[in-house]
């Protein structure tokens, strides 16, 4: 479970500029929150899903491995810090040194029993109001994949044995496939 780091209140431009830190920090409502590092099975998906969302892009665009991310609900504004990230060859200029500003096409979540509640509840409710347009969760125990379509109000769980196409590459004329088993293949090795 994710555990409150501190409870002074801290702007998004405090909590950039803080020294860099192995910690897994996000800020939450002005505070700092730190969640336990993940563990090596969990690594070892985001680094597989990287290499298939990289393959599937063709170098278009940028995909973003666990960056901070500025996101604005509602005059709220938080950093998080997805798995993995995808923004369009069109919207790089929301990429910079210090984080993501603005909402990027694709955010990734692999789930931990320590962040499942905020992984499916908070991040999803963070992520959809701030303008991204699909949110995959990545379920490693029961080896499935849980794809929000924000845009189109949807949402589908896929399985072992299924694939699926992302709406937003298809959009950008990557028509990649991806398949469940080639995700949670790296389990297996």
């Amino acid at each position: 479970m994710p555990v409150l780091y501190s409870t002074t209140k801290m702007t998004v431009d405090e909590f950039l500029s803080l020294p860099e830190t192995d910690e897994h920090l996000e800020l939450v409502d002005g505070e700092i929150v730190m969640s336990p590092k993940p563990k090596t099975s969990h690594q070892s998906l985001i680094g597989e899903i990287y290499m298939l969302l990289r393959h599937a892009t063709k170098g278009l665009g940028r995909v973003v491995l666990e960056k901070e991310l500025v996101v604005d609900v509602g005059g709220t504004v938080s950093v998080r810090v997805p798995d993995l990230m995808y923004v369009c060859e069109n919207r790089k200029g929301i990429v910079f040194e210090d984080a993501i500003r603005g909402a990027p096409d694709i955010a990734i979540e692999v789930l931990s029993p320590s962040t499942e509640e905020v992984d499916r509840i908070s991040k999803r409710d963070d992520y959809e109001e701030g303008g991204v347009q699909e949110y995959w969760i990545i379920d490693p125990e029961d080896r499935a994949e849980l794809i929000h379509d924000f845009k189109n109000g949807t949402h589908q769980v896929y399985t072992e044995g299924d694939s699926f196409v992302s709406r937003v590459l298809g959009e950008q004329h990557l028509e990649a496939e991806f398949k469940v088993n080639d995700i949670f293949g790296v389990l297996d090795k």
